[in-house]
């Protein structure tokens, strides 16, 4: 999936928000969503790499970038379900960990079980900071996190982008 189809999906929710009157919410949230495009441009390019030596080091980036945006994500699930949660609190193991009563409160329809999983396969493939690892499953090298080996690279990113269409389908259906 290119970032052209996670651009199509944007473009499409957003256009669904812009049916309604103009409030500061649609604003926001087409900052929130535009921030994603950024990070997945990155990421793709990353997957792709340039010479040696620049994607090496491109790869050493590629887990704090995914994470930047997994955060974003967060961010924007909270614009769009205006979840009062402090800035500070939008992040993406934070949705992660509440997301499954979250669906329980507020009664969100879809494939809230699907998309949870793939919420937490995420978590597990990059080792989030903030993730104990016992949660998800996953054990590391001692001493701290391992690398995507660049090989999965392009398979991280694919996941990533389904996940974010996959989400744009969420807020869609649940949005009020």
């Amino acid at each position: 999936m290119s970032p052209l189809s996670v651009a199509a999906h944007i473009a499409q929710f957003l256009g669904a928000l812009r049916t309604g009157p103009e409030t500061p919410t649609v604003a926001g949230l087409a900052q929130s969503l535009t921030a994603w495009l950024s990070y997945v441009r990155v990421l793709e390019r990353v997957c792709g790499g340039a010479n040696p030596s620049t994607a090496a080091v491109m790869h050493t980036q590629f887990a704090p970038l995914t994470t930047a945006l997994l955060d974003q994500v967060a961010d924007t699930f909270c614009r769009v379900f205006a979840l009062p949660w402090p800035p500070a609190e939008r992040t993406h193991t934070q949705l992660t960990q509440a997301f499954p009563a979250l669906c329980s409160t507020h009664r969100w329809q879809g494939d809230t079980a699907g998309l949870h999983a793939v919420m937490r396969e995420l978590h597990a493939r990059l080792m989030l900071p903030g993730t104990p690892r016992r949660a998800w499953g996953t054990s590391r090298a001692a001493g701290g996190e391992t690398p995507i080996p660049p090989a999965d690279l392009p398979e991280v990113v694919a996941c990533l982008n389904q996940y974010l269409v996959a989400m744009l389908q969420f807020f869609d259906q649940n949005h009020a």
